[in-house]
């Protein structure tokens, strides 16, 4: 993905150009195809980032408050690992949980566990879509599936592209839409 986006930023201007040209549609849906990618692309980058953000927080917030040592230092690493789709945050506050219960501190453990699984981990569930659905005008339940059938299908990718081939059939779905409203609500009528 790294190497990938080094040369989209090195011949970024050329493809869009090669595209712009390919490109079989009216002027008007190629800009708005374009946007839209623009504003999917955008909304699932920084939706992972702000995502990650509010996990780690959340994360130091609970480490503090259970008396670890180096909250801050903790929520980072959980900002950190929240990239990585499906495990995240587990991968930081269960091998806590269970050194905490090992260690007979059980009552931190079992509320390390709780708040970890419930609150920390949602978290991703919750802040992601809204904050693509704020930029996409998508329904939360279709982002939030999206989200989660790009990455079933496409792995961490699939963040961006989920979200991206759904935006883009909706977009030609209204194309469509408009080429042919005419012939569509005259065959509505019809059948009325």
């Amino acid at each position: 993905m790294f190497i990938s986006m080094c040369f989209f930023f090195r011949d970024g201007p050329e493809l869009l150009r090669l595209a712009r040209e390919s490109n079989p549609l009216p002027h008007a849906y190629e800009l708005e195809i374009l946007k839209k990618f623009q504003d999917v692309s955008y909304a699932a980058f920084f939706g992972s980032l702000l995502t990650a953000l509010v996990q780690g927080f959340a994360g130091a917030l609970l480490f503090w408050a259970l008396g670890i040592p180096s909250p801050l230092f903790w929520g980072a690493v959980v900002a950190f690992v929240s990239l990585i789709p499906i495990v995240g945050a587990f991968l930081v506050w269960l091998p806590w949980s269970s050194y905490l219960l090992l260690s007979g501190q059980t009552a931190h453990g079992i509320a390390m566990l709780a708040v970890g699984g419930v609150v920390v981990s949602s978290i991703d569930n919750v802040v992601k879509p809204m904050i693509i659905r704020g930029r996409t005008d998508m329904h939360p339940l279709l982002v939030f599936l999206c989200v989660l059938g790009g990455m079933q299908a496409f792995g961490f990718i699939g963040i961006l592209v989920g979200p991206l081939i759904v935006a883009l059939f909706l977009s030609f779905l209204e194309f469509y839409r408009i080429e042919y409203r005419d012939t569509l609500s005259g065959k509505l009528g019809k059948e009325a």
